[in-house]
């Protein structure tokens, strides 16, 4: 009996120190996360739509062209492209947020040895993958409703879903399952 208590300790204090690994790597993730999602956010997505906007008033004038300031008059087409692309872009980086900041407290909850550590990082897990998804699905908004160009190489999407859901699986797959607390009592 003693023996099996030794034993469920000892998997427990192993089971804690793996998940404080995930603690600091969730936290490095969520950092990386967020900085990637901000230069997404506020320079890759406004240089992309303004390259769509230019490439849409060159076309038959064989001129280049100049974006329109926000005192000339857009079309109504062209407007609800922006419209697309600005609503796109605030709906994909919220939902980049929200995977950051459940990375940051399923981190901080390992750390501190919280019993909810593990739930935290499993719904980080479900977040990463359904913001894998979000990602997709706004790249063809982008691409069908925002004048996008498609992307030339296939490869690109495969390797957007290898990189951003990979965290997310290595949660969902590796994560230690709830060891036995010792009671020092045998039921």
């Amino acid at each position: 009996m003693a023996e099996r208590e030794s034993n469920q300790a000892d998997d427990f204090r192993q089971a804690s120190g793996s998940l404080r690994v995930f603690g600091v790597v969730s936290l490095l993730v969520a950092a990386s996360w967020a900085a990637a999602a901000w230069w997404v956010y506020d320079d890759y997505i406004p240089r992309r739509a303004l390259e769509a906007f230019a490439m849409s008033l060159m076309v038959g004038s064989g001129q280049p062209a100049i974006p329109p300031s926000n005192h000339q008059q857009i079309s109504g087409g062209t407007s609800l492209r922006l419209g697309v692309i600005e609503l796109t872009r605030h709906i994909w980086f919220g939902m980049m947020v929200v995977v950051a900041l459940s990375l940051l407290i399923a981190g901080l909850a390992a750390l501190v040895c919280s019993r909810r550590a593990r739930g935290a990082h499993r719904l980080a897990a479900l977040l990463i993958i359904a913001s894998t998804i979000g990602t997709l699905v706004g790249l063809t908004v982008l691409i069908n409703k925002g004048g996008f160009p498609p992307t030339p190489k296939p490869l690109l999407y495969a390797l957007i879903v290898v990189i951003q859901s990979a965290y997310g699986w290595i949660l969902a797959l590796t994560l230690p399952a709830q060891p036995a607390r010792p009671t020092g009592q045998e039921r």
